[in-house]
């Protein structure tokens, strides 16, 4: 199955994600000229900006509403930029999207507190969207999101852990952050509760099956594309499905090696990732990836047929189909 290119699927939105940028931009250049040089490091222009593609294409499943969509779509962004902020010093990261990462750059020290403003920066946006609901979901989200972190680290990145409680912390760290955009979007737009329901459904299922992809092209993907190292999860400590889907072709010695092995740990992790590939870990994530789209595109059913739920559709497809 091909992907759709993003420029196709964000046709209806492409006025508003240009508007989009122009928040982010004039909320970095209205700091001082230190934040402002930290800020235009890791805000405007970089990334997908698929979060707030979706509220976008969400805010329009009934009246659309720009004048509070778009601050609550910058908002998105800017909190899904804080929690990168924020990962890149946990995960003690060099590269993000082939750039030194803020903590590489500078320290850890300025890198947490530009997350913290970042984070007080995305709660004053979300305000500007002047709903209540949208406003209590994005703080509760927020919290979900860093506890879910914390979580992560508290366990060390478990070795033992189940698919169950894999796709537990990507729903914490990933597919929250998806649900609020769809959810917020169609609040935003006076939609009925069944949709709101339907499309921060769709929101949570299909950002679960987006961080499975993310997780294969950890393994698969080129590294230009990605803008970091192949492996980089594994060399971080961090379990993945494809990593959890052959476990058991390994021994317990040699797989707890790869992650948190003391010394020399080049052989275990070569050794985990050519299993990987060899024994089918791979094509089982994106089984587990399609399947998870297959339902965010049936829980769409609520929505009325056109041009919005056919992009929301095509969406969840380039989700599974992308390589970077």
């Amino acid at each position: 199955m091909g992907s759709t290119p993003t420029a196709t699927i964000f046709s209806l939105v492409r006025e508003d994600l240009v508007a989009v940028e122009g928040v982010l931009t004039r909320a970095v250049e209205a700091e001082g000229p230190t934040m402002r040089q930290l800020l235009g490091l890791v805000l405007p222009g970089s990334g997908k900006r698929l979060r707030p593609a979706l509220a976008l294409l969400c805010g329009r499943v009934n009246s659309f509403r720009p004048d509070r969509l778009i601050p609550f779509a910058a908002a998105l962004e800017m909190l899904h930029t804080a929690t990168l902020v924020h990962d890149d010093i946990v995960d003690e990261a060099d590269v993000r999207r082939g750039y030194p990462t803020l903590n590489a750059k500078f320290n850890n020290s300025v890198a947490v507190l530009v997350g913290d403003f970042m984070f007080a920066q995305a709660s004053a946006q979300a305000v500007q969207a002047e709903d209540f609901r949208v406003i209590k979901s994005f703080t509760r989200t927020a919290m979900t999101i860093i506890g879910g972190q914390i979580d992560e680290s508290w366990s060390n990145g478990s070795v033992g852990m189940s698919r169950e409680q894999y796709l537990s912390r990507i729903g914490n760290k990933t597919a929250a952050l998806f649900a609020l955009a769809a959810e917020g979007g169609a609040m935003l737009s006076e939609a009925s509760q069944s949709v709101v329901e339907a499309v921060k459904r769709y929101g949570y299922v299909m950002g679960l099956a987006f961080q499975i992809v993310d997780d294969i092209l950890d393994v698969v993907g080129d590294e230009r594309s990605l803008g970091k190292p192949v492996g980089s999860d594994v060399r971080q400590g961090t379990v993945t499905l494809p990593a959890l889907l052959v476990r058991d072709r390994l021994t317990p010695e040699q797989f707890h090696a790869a992650f948190h092995g003391d010394g020399h740990r080049e052989e275990p992790i070569n050794l985990l990732l050519e299993t990987i590939q060899r024994e089918g870990g791979i094509d089982r994530s994106y089984e587990e990836a399609d399947r998870l789209v297959a339902e965010a595109c049936a829980v769409l059913a609520p929505l009325p047929n056109g041009e919005v739920r056919d992009s929301l559709v095509d969406l969840a497809r380039f989700a599974v189909r992308r390589d970077a």
